[in-house]
């Protein structure tokens, strides 16, 4: 059996990990068994106590789905992010791809207004077809996603 994460790099990966939990519907992922906060296992696995400043016990950057049937993600710590356009992204699916309508695309932009509030930003619209229809945008430190 295969299991596996999705690793992002961020500058600030509690904010992401924040944002990204209402878009696809995660919880935060408890720490492992034996600690009461990811800080505690983080300070155990011999993380540096500067990379550890100004985290408290409630910290988390880490994601599950509910479920079970989506991958665990880890926003990990980074101390810069790489130049260019990043070769993974996330799809964000609101509605059937089979829905041709109107409403297809209502669902689609109401979703992209919810994130607007959160912090992320459009970068393009495709509106050929309303099956076809989505919106590439960029979470709050430039990750590609799209919502269709």
């Amino acid at each position: 059996m295969v299991t596996w994460q999705l690793t992002i790099d961020a500058l600030d990966p509690e904010r992401l990990a924040h944002f990204w939990r209402p878009v696809l519907g995660y919880v935060p992922q408890p720490p492992p068994e034996g600690f009461a906060t990811w800080l505690d296992w983080y300070i155990a696995a011999g993380v540096p106590a500067q990379e550890l400043a100004g985290l408290d016990d409630d910290y988390c950057d880490r994601l599950v789905d509910p479920t079970g049937g989506g991958p665990k993600i880890w926003f990990q710590l980074v101390q810069e992010l790489p130049p260019g356009r990043h070769r993974f992204h996330v799809d964000v699916y609101v509605a059937p791809r089979a829905e041709a309508t109107d409403e297809r695309v209502a669902l689609v932009e109401t979703r992209v207004a919810e994130l607007l509030v959160a912090g992320a930003t459009v970068e393009a619209r495709f509106d050929g077809r309303p099956d076809r229809y989505h919106v590439t945008m960029l979470d709050p430190e430039g990750n590609v996603f799209c919502v269709a």
